[in-house]
């Protein structure tokens, strides 16, 4: 059997990739399938980062979706999104937990950065034709 951290570290560059092309969704899911492989093997460490991975790529996800965002924002985006996982990638899976800690805490304020600009400077894709009738 593979060592689970080989396998996670592999599912985190896996996202990496991901995210040059745009694949939130995708990262998403990885993401939530890592949670719940940490959570199987017990590693504590790996269910936080799988955890905060799945809660800031389906948020980013749906942002994409949702919001008109222009090419050259998405592009920086993605651009950060990426030089960020690079480092997490790079720095798993050593234990030294405070530069786990820094590379999430910049993943996550750089989509929080993102998500909040295009809450206040984008409009929203107008979604009714996706959403069930309330009415029915």
């Amino acid at each position: 059997m593979k060592d689970p951290q080989i396998a996670f570290k592999e599912r985190l560059e896996n996202i990496w990739n991901l995210i040059k092309d745009e694949q939130y969704m995708s990262c998403y899911n990885i993401a939530k399938n890592l949670t719940n492989f940490s959570w199987t093997v017990e590693l504590k460490d790996e269910v936080f980062i799988g955890e905060i991975l799945e809660a800031l790529f389906k948020e980013m996800g749906d942002l994409i979706e949702e919001y008109k965002i222009p090419k050259e924002i998405r592009e920086e985006l993605k651009t950060k999104l990426s030089s960020s996982m690079a480092k997490l990638v790079e720095k798993y899976p050593r234990k030294n937990p405070t530069e786990l800690y820094d590379c999430l805490k910049e993943l996550r304020y750089t989509a929080t950065y993102y998500q909040l600009n295009a809450w206040q400077k984008y409009p929203e894709i107008n979604l009714d034709r996706y959403r069930m009738n309330d009415q029915l």
